[in-house]
């Protein structure tokens, strides 16, 4: 056996692992999905578009509010002020880059929620400090936390204004068993709408993350023109 490849350790082990990153928000957004179709809302939703995942509330291409989520699959630390606004080699920051995607653009007022996705969850100092949140809003911060985090904003991209909007989320979908998790979820959702049917959940996991992935992969831009997607059948030009 010390001549076979398969016994013999590794050079490097980080495509299983930047692939495992790369799928977890694909698993996130197919939650995201599920939330929405277990509440009857109406929705469209978006892969690398602007952000990791996007969601429209609406069909109404002019009226619709739009979600903004960077997703993170970190194991550990968690993110505190200092790594979240680290700058290295002139590459931004974690948060410089999601603050820079949304503000002062023209859909700017368009948007619901900008949120930060991380598994690994955040040390922020809050107001209460006793509470032990997963969505921490710029409300839930301390004055300390807020004005640190605008200093070094001001430092990376000369302004110091971050939106309101602003969420750092702890999620509930685990690293591990991500997708046993989502079919479960589809399996639940669907004993829900429909009681008593039979399905394979399995399959319709499938089909829905083979279809993510699909939209993930399309690098062209949508023309303005093309914007009416939102009333009919999805066009994906973007870049």
């Amino acid at each position: 056996m010390d001549t076979n490849p398969l016994g013999m350790p590794q050079r490097e082990r980080s495509g299983a692992s930047t692939f495992g990153k790369y799928e977890y928000q694909y698993h996130w957004a197919l939650c995201r999905i599920i939330d929405e179709q277990r509440n009857a809302r109406e929705y469209a939703l978006f892969m690398e578009l602007h952000e990791d995942v996007v969601l429209a509330d609406s069909l109404e291409a002019n009226t619709a509010m739009f979600e903004f989520s960077q997703v993170k699959n970190i194991g550990s630390p968690k993110y505190n002020i200092t790594s979240l606004t680290k700058t290295k080699d002139g590459k931004g920051s974690v948060l410089g880059k999601l603050i820079s995607s949304v503000i002062n653009k023209p859909f700017s007022n368009r948007l619901s929620t900008v949120n930060l996705v991380a598994t690994c969850g955040f040390n922020i100092a809050l107001i209460d400090n006793a509470l032990n949140l997963d969505v921490i809003t710029v409300g839930d911060m301390s004055e300390k936390s807020i004005k640190a985090l605008k200093l070094s904003l001001s430092e990376e991209l000369g302004s110091d204004v971050f939106p309101d909007s602003l969420r750092f989320v702890v999620p509930s979908l685990s690293i591990t068993n991500q997708q046993d998790s989502v079919i479960g979820k589809i399996s639940t959702l669907i004993s829900d709408i429909f009681p008593g049917s039979h399905c394979n959940a399995e399959y319709i996991y499938r089909m829905l993350i083979d279809e993510l992935h699909r939209k993930g992969a399309v690098t062209y831009d949508y023309a303005p023109s093309g914007i009416i997607f939102l009333k009919t059948k999805q066009s994906h030009r973007r870049k």
